[in-house]
């Protein structure tokens, strides 16, 4: 959702003018996007079902159980009750129902092991579920996750430095400048519902995209590099890096191929959630991550949530 909502016009405005970008608001306004942050707001009994929230136990339908895989339970991360998130225009959640984040293994950093669970309101009763006896989960590290309630609140949301609808405004003399809007407009929510992907110059949506296809996201190589580190590594007895490099190698021939059609899907890809390390409520993802999940707008708009993409970046 494009920027149009006058509080999150304000907000940016006065951002702008106090870090020294007032004379390119319209070029931030281009580019900005409305978001939700969910916000901590003190510690969660768990004794009101169904309200926003980090860690702790999960508020699912009667019947519904802890996600798992071979037996080990996902992480519960957060639910978020969309009936008390701000509405703005033709914003995209749906307008009742909740949202549901539990995370397994990160150690990929790209695809990311998780699932996300959308349930209606007309649902059967909510109750809270508790970890089971004797239960192990996918992420030892992560486990059960201290309680928190969260707060929805308008925000804005402003891409990464590197967007090329950024262009005169985040490379120097003004990437400072830049940066300190960044911050100032991420506030202290860990989570955010839709706006853009935290980013350090890759684009999630590409990754989202080629990741489903079990590509490598040829965007990032280059042909003659990848022949001359493969040169190198054959012959070395080192059979999974050489297939590596020549997976990569045909995900460039397929992109070669299909670039027309992927760029076309690659923009059908936008952030539905942004949830970021928080140490000040014991949150944490690889020390400082910042985890984007992508979705398809097709399937938000159909409210099908098994087909997202998860990757964790290093702030």
């Amino acid at each position: 959702m494009v920027l149009s909502h006058p509080h999150v016009h304000k907000l940016l405005g006065e951002g702008a003018q106090a870090c020294g970008l007032g004379e390119h608001l319209a070029q931030l306004q281009a580019a900005a996007l409305v978001a939700v942050d969910l916000a901590p707001a003190g510690g969660d009994d768990l004794l009101r079902l169904g309200n926003s929230r980090l860690g702790g136990c999960p508020d699912l339908p009667v019947g519904a159980e802890w996600p798992a895989e071979d037996g080990r339970l996902y992480s519960f991360v957060l639910q978020a009750d969309l009936a008390s998130v701000p509405r703005f225009g033709d914003g995209p959640l749906p307008a009742a129902g909740r949202l549901y984040l539990f995370l397994g293994d990160l150690t990929p950093g790209k695809g990311v092991q998780h699932r996300v669970l959308f349930r209606l309101p007309t649902e059967l009763p909510l109750r809270l579920v508790p970890v089971p006896d004797g239960s192990e989960f996918l992420n030892p590290d992560m486990g059960l996750l201290p309680a928190h309630k969260l707060r929805p609140r308008l925000a804005v949301s402003l891409p990464a430095p590197a967007d090329p609808a950024l262009a005169g405004v985040a490379v120097a003399p003004l990437a400072e400048r830049y940066a300190s809007l960044l911050a100032r407009l991420a506030g202290d929510a860990p989570v955010r519902l839709l706006g853009h992907p935290y980013s350090t110059g890759e684009d999630p949506a590409a990754n989202a995209f080629f990741h489903q296809r079990g590509l490598t996201n040829p965007r990032l190589l280059r042909r003659e590099e990848v022949q001359r580190v493969l040169a190198g590594w054959e012959g070395k007895g080192q059979p999974a890096m050489v297939r590596y490099l020549r997976q990569q190698l045909d995900s460039l021939a397929w992109y070669e191929q299909h670039r027309a059609e992927a760029d076309r899907e690659v923009g059908a890809w936008r952030c539905l959630l942004r949830v970021r390390s928080a140490p000040e409520v014991a949150f944490q993802l690889w020390g400082d991550g910042v985890l984007n999940v992508m979705v398809r707008r097709e399937d938000l708009q159909e409210r099908r949530f098994d087909r997202t993409y998860a990757e964790l970046v290093e702030e």
